[in-house]
Order: C-alpha cells, then structure tokens, then sequence
C-alpha cells in the first residue's frame, strides 16, 4: 500500500456548490415558511441525493488524481474530507428541521451553515494548501 497523500480532481469543488445551494435554499424555505409542498420535497431529495453522492465519491476512484490526470489543479485529500464531513452534519441538520418541523434547530442550523461557507471562504482564499496546482 503506497503512503501517498490522497489528491481529489479539481472538479470535485462543484459538489460543495451544488450542495451548499441546495442547503442555502433549503434554509430559506425555512425560514420564509414557504408552503410548496413539490418544491420542498424536491430540494430535500437532492440534497440527500448530492449529500450521499459527495460523501461515497470520496472513496471512489473517479475523483481521485492518478498519474494520467491531466487538470492543473488539485484538491488537498486531507482538507477535502473535513469539508466533506462538516457539511454532510450540516445538511443533516438542516434535513431535520425541514423534514420534521422542529424550529429549535433551525437558528443552530442556518449559523453552522454560515460558519461552514465562511470557513470553506476563507480557505479558499487564505489559505493555499487547499487547492494544489501541477508543477
């Protein structure tokens, strides 16, 4: 077994921005008391669908840099999965408040979801062991 760190595609970063949107609209839902019943179901069942698919896509060897990968950057293994994991307990949290009505959840959700994007931010921008670009 080689001890090489574990490099994920730079493509991998859409699925932060399709489940961060869909946690976003999520919230506003929410917090709007907006009643569409069809419209709800469908943002809960994507972001189970974007969630689950995000966190398996971790193991599989789609996202993974092999030596034939030719994309000139990269994504930091390490950093990638605290990512993965804060915002799938987020997701869960969110799912709860929208699936089963509980309002107390919903202050410490939409705030854990507000730390997460200002996190993700500023190591975006601060910090560059997050994305690695190819010699």
């Amino acid at each position: 077994m080689c001890n090489t760190p574990i490099k994920y595609k730079f493509v991998y970063l859409s699925y932060f921005a399709i489940n961060t949107i869909l946690v976003i609209a999520a919230l506003i839902m929410q917090w709007y008391e907006l009643n569409i019943p069809p419209t709800k179901s469908f943002v809960d069942s994507m972001i189970c669908f974007w969630g689950i698919g995000m966190f398996l896509f971790l193991w599989g060897n789609s996202f993974i840099v092999t030596p034939t990968y030719s994309g000139k950057k990269m994504l930091n293994g390490h950093i990638t999965r605290i990512f993965v994991f804060s915002l799938i307990i987020v997701e869960a949290a969110v799912l709860y408040v929208s699936m089963y009505h509980h309002r107390n959840l919903l202050i410490p959700a939409t705030i854990s979801m507000a730390i997460w994007i200002i996190t993700f931010s500023c190591t975006l921008m601060i910090r560059k062991r997050f994305i690695i670009s190819r010699q």
